[in-house]
């Protein structure tokens, strides 16, 4: 008897000594990871445990979604979809399978390679029609569209946060149509049609059903009716459901922020909220799944604000904010409100005289980053910078190079030049690279700011807005570096000062690299960087 309970006390004590080793061996494999979610930004933060991801529930609201409840078997809308999914306990917090998720919405997800934990997880594109001028697109989750146009009859409508599959995704076209996979995260499809074609008047907002007219516009005179006398004045003879009234207030103002806010009831609205800049001067906030319109007695008071509208696009409301200077945007939206903050650089009316601005021309010495076509991006980095430089001396700027001639200063002490000389920008010049050499790969000007940065990244629309005019190279748009590195860029990083690094053509493409290379593009480049500075400044 004695024996059998000292055994049973044995085998007690390796079964918590089992569970103790399991507890401390899954905790070996927990790792801080982020994941890069489609379109968005900026990136979110979670655990990878082997090959999955733990997203905390606190953090849904980031991606759009909610949840039911904060128990095992949570219910999560997302995407317009309602999942069921176990929660997990890590680090205290409690979690849903992400990939798993993702998997049930039918998009797709990758860590990238290179051990750098990162998850991107991308919508795979299910229909691509082009039929009499009209683009339609299926897709598994919500992607965001852009256009740009090349000539007058061309028309490239970029799909961010998409992936594109010969096998799988399937394309109906007269043959005039063009899909590829355009870098990482981007479908490109490019259209060769036989008429001047019509652009959408607002930037469509993101959606994984879309139906494009490119058809130029029809306009119909008006249609004149007779009067029909009212026999039963008392009745409503085309009654119609109430429109919902945004609820807009303005919450608080300084002289560089200006901060408002939508509130909802709680449930009362499930959708997702981006921002978008069609012109320079104007702020359009696109809201699915709401049909709201203001108040007619709706006024704003703001020194930041002229005017304030609203538009309804189907499901869509767009809430457009007429400023009265260019201002950078943050956006933040959970499941009952969103909040938006306005912040202004101080003005100088566009005058760049006495700014101190740090050029970085990428690479240098025994460090020539990317070559392709007998050219090297440290040679072609300094050639722009020179140009970018005389203009903007030019404006009566104080340009500091921090470097001149076939050197390289470590990255760490690029932005500490600009630090220790109080400069009010830091630029940094680059030439991209996809990874792969291929002369006909991915092409394009792009503008990367530091993670959480907004006043960067309203600098970098700046000067990309500018760049596009001059139609040398197409935009592939303004990023955070969170969705390159989870710590972002070390030049961008470490700079005190609004900063951005500017990739100004792929070396691996033929026609960027001839193109960067020119005279032409340099001098766009540098005219571009400085009435895109001026705008910030408020001209």
């Amino acid at each position: 008897m004695y024996n059998d309970l000292v055994r049973m006390r044995r085998l007690q004590g390796l079964l918590a000594l089992g569970t103790v080793l399991c507890t401390t061996a899954l905790a070996a494999q927990t790792r801080i990871a982020t994941a890069n979610y489609t379109f968005r930004d900026v990136p979110v933060k979670g655990f990878r445990i082997g090959d999955e991801f733990l997203l905390p529930l606190d953090t849904l609201a980031d991606l759009g979604w909610t949840s039911g409840s904060a128990t095992a078997g949570t219910k999560i809308y997302a995407e317009n979809n309602t999942l069921q999914l176990p929660t997990r306990q890590v680090n205290g917090k409690a979690c849903i399978l992400l990939r798993e998720a993702i998997g049930q919405l039918g998009g797709a997800s990758s860590w990238t390679p290179g051990g750098y934990d990162i998850l991107q997880i991308s919508s795979p594109i299910f229909d691509i029609n082009v039929k009499n001028g009209v683009l339609t697109v299926q897709s598994a989750m919500a992607v965001r569209p852009t256009f740009s146009v090349i000539g007058s009859k061309k028309v490239v409508v970029d799909l961010e946060g998409a992936r594109y599959s010969r096998s799988d995704t399937k394309v109906d076209s007269d043959g005039s149509t063009t899909v590829s996979q355009y870098g990482p995260n981007t479908v490109r499809i490019v259209l060769n049609l036989d008429f001047v074609p019509n652009l959408p008047k607002l930037q469509l907002p993101s959606a994984s059903s879309l139906k494009i007219n490119l058809n130029p516009e029809v306009i119909t005179p008006p249609k004149v009716e007779t009067p029909v006398k009212d026999v039963n004045p008392t009745k409503d003879q085309n009654p119609q459901s109430p429109i919902t009234e945004i609820p807009l207030g303005l919450d608080w103002e300084t002289e560089t922020n200006t901060a408002l806010s939508v509130k909802f009831e709680p449930g009362k609205w499930k959708g997702t909220a981006i921002y978008r800049r069609p012109e320079k001067d104007v702020l359009e906030v696109v809201f699915t799944n709401l049909n709201c319109t203001l108040p007619k007695d709706f006024t704003i008071h703001s020194n930041a604000i002229k005017g304030v509208s609203t538009t309804i696009v189907g499901t869509t409301t767009v809430l457009k904010l007429q400023l009265k200077r260019a201002m950078g945007a943050e956006i933040v939206a959970n499941a009952s409100s969103v909040s938006i903050n306005l912040i202004r650089p101080n003005s100088t009316g566009g005058k760049l005289t006495g700014k101190v601005i740090v050029l970085d021309a990428g690479h240098g010495g025994p460090e020539p980053g990317s070559s392709a076509g007998g050219a090297q991006e440290k040679n072609v980095t300094l050639f722009l910078s020179r140009f970018v430089r005389d203009e903007l001396t030019a404006e009566g700027a104080t340009v500091i190079m921090t470097r001149d001639d076939d050197s390289f200063p470590s990255l760490e002490s690029r932005p500490a030049l600009a630090n220790r000389n109080h400069a009010d920008i830091f630029i940094s010049i680059h030439a991209n690279e996809p990874g792969r050499k291929s002369d006909t790969g991915p092409n394009g000007t792009i503008i990367f700011y530091h993670i959480g940065s907004p006043i960067s990244k309203f600098m970098g629309e700046c000067i990309q807005s500018e760049l596009a005019k001059y139609n040398l190279m197409s935009s592939v748009g303004v990023r955070s570096d969170g969705t390159l590195y989870n710590s972002g860029l070390a030049v961008l990083r470490l700079s005190s000062m609004p900063s951005i690094l500017i990739e100004s053509g792929f070396m691996t493409n033929q026609k960027d690299r001839e193109m960067i290379q020119s005279e032409k593009f340099a001098r766009a480049l540098a005219k571009s960087v400085v009435s895109g500075l001026k705008t910030y400044y408020g001209q």
